[in-house]
């Protein structure tokens, strides 16, 4: 059984400690202000593009009818 071997208890603790620091990191690193201004520039792309082909291909057929 792996859990009687020490190596297997090495192993689950220095990957608990890697996740822990990298959450730890994550959460330093990225903090709510910076996910915001992600978030909110990536919905004002989706809605500039989705506008910008409508009325491209809008004007496109439009000359061809």
């Amino acid at each position: 059984m792996p859990q009687f071997n020490p190596y297997w208890w090495i192993n689950l603790i220095s990957w608990t400690f890697a996740i822990l620091s990298f959450v730890t990191w994550y959460h330093q690193a990225i903090s709510f202000p910076n996910t915001l201004r992600i978030q909110l520039s990536r919905a004002a792309m989706l809605f500039y593009f989705y506008f910008y082909f409508y009325f491209y291909f809008y004007f496109y057929f439009y000359f061809f009818i």
